[in-house]
């Protein structure tokens, strides 16, 4: 029997936290939040008018945890230097997002539900922008506003894609390794993943165009997966139901369940569906290359291409990477992807890139949430194609030579 007992909006309020954040925001269930307070259902609709208007106010509690993290960074890097902003940004939310990781997850809920809603992402770190782009420009004032704008996407994906490698590690988190993530995360933006070492990078230009693809190249998915691939881009992992991917196919649910156990089979054929696809396109192309550093290149060519062609698998990708959602791979996985981790070893191996710490499937995630990235913002401002002399040109840059190659080019 469910208790009465007093009740307030701040206590729901953590209380969805804790619940929703169990499981990274996935599933946003009312039902489950009214378990773990042991009240019915009907009782949260006394203080709130639905599940939209708890997540409205959890969104104003989130803000309120960002205010005095945000004081401490601005005051703190009000006359700096742009590497010491960096520096700064990475140590100030950093310790925030991994010592409270359902802050971080949350965070990426809100993006995707104003995505979805407004067709634009919320700025929370408007301010940290602000004074980024503003001491980017004035230490160096050949840096259009573009570049900044490119510099600041790549300061905030690097440190998301380590916050991500850091929780899904066993071990818990201690000051010490969140002082290893900050170092690392600030080596990658300011030297990139070759450490600072000088000497030329092949030309991204000459192998972004010679690994493109065409229409014709693409061999998209079955159609169940495509049906499975548009809904989940509309209504995310959680609010992807069977009953709507049969209505999309066209077919009844229990028609769904010939084909697969459950949703999670779904997405996970779905990807080893795209796997296959992709990677034998990717294995022709990259036996021209010689170097470790040519063949990572073209590997980011070719999935920008692939994601530009099927926005909806990326959207998918994006849940999955950003949530963790731990889908249970099958063998094909493995000798497909080997290829792409034996080309990180060889790199590493002859000093094309250094060695950071992080797994080769840690490694290529990065890279593909860079890719995407751009990817993401081509569709937005509706471009129907990405140049490989703008923002995947630049990005490549940037992976391996981090923003120094751009900010003191003058000195080396």
């Amino acid at each position: 029997m469910k208790r009465k007992h007093n009740l307030t909006k701040e206590k729901i309020i953590k209380a969805a936290f804790k619940e929703w954040g169990k499981n990274k925001f996935c599933k946003t269930s009312l039902s489950d939040l009214a378990d773990r307070l042991n009240i019915t259902k009907t009782a949260l609709y006394r203080h709130f008018k639905n599940k939209e208007d708890l997540i409205f106010s959890m969104e104003n509690e989130f803000k309120d945890q960002l205010t005095a993290p945000r004081t401490i960074f601005l005051v703190r890097s009000e006359h700096a230097d742009t590497d010491t902003i960096i520096r700064s940004f990475y140590s100030t939310y950093m310790p925030l997002f991994l010592k409270n990781p359902h802050l971080f997850y949350f965070l990426f809920l809100l993006s995707v539900m104003k995505l979805k809603k407004t067709g634009s992402e919320p700025d929370y770190f408007w301010q940290e922008s602000s004074l980024l782009r503003k001491s980017i420009q004035a230490d160096n004032p050949n840096v259009e506003n573009g570049m900044a704008e490119l510099f600041i996407r790549f300061i905030y994906t690097t440190g998301a894609s380590q916050i991500i490698n850091t929780l899904e590690k066993p071990e818990k988190i201690s000051e010490k390794s969140i002082e290893r993530v900050i170092d690392l995360s600030v080596e990658i933006v300011l030297t990139g993943i070759r450490g600072g070492k000088n000497g030329s990078l092949t030309d991204p230009i000459t192998i972004l165009k010679g690994c493109s693809l065409s229409n014709t190249s693409i061999v998209t998915g079955e159609k169940l997966y495509s049906a499975i691939a548009k809904v989940v881009a509309k209504e995310g992992i959680e609010g992807a139901t069977t009953d709507k991917i049969a209505r999309e196919i066209g077919i009844t649910k229990s028609s769904l369940y010939f084909h697969f156990k459950n949703k999670q089979d779904m997405l996970n054929e779905m990807i080893i569906d795209n796997q296959q696809n992709f990677m034998p396109l990717f294995t022709e192309k990259a036996q021209i290359y010689s170097k470790a550093e040519e063949k990572i290149i073209c590997y980011m060519g070719m999935v920008g291409a692939w994601l530009m062609q099927d926005p909806a698998f990326l959207s998918v990708f994006t849940w999955i990477w950003f949530q963790r959602m731990e889908l249970e791979m099958k063998p094909p996985e493995n000798p497909m992807l080997e290829e792409l981790y034996t080309i990180f070893r060889s790199g590493i191996a002859e000093g094309e890139i250094k060695s950071l710490g992080i797994t080769e499937k840690q490694l290529a995630a990065f890279i593909i949430r860079l890719v995407g990235m751009e990817v993401q913002l081509a569709i937005k401002k509706g471009n129907q194609s990405l140049s490989p002399a703008s923002e995947l040109h630049h990005i490549v840059l940037l992976l391996f030579r981090g923003i120094h190659y751009f900010t003191h080019r003058s000195t080396t």
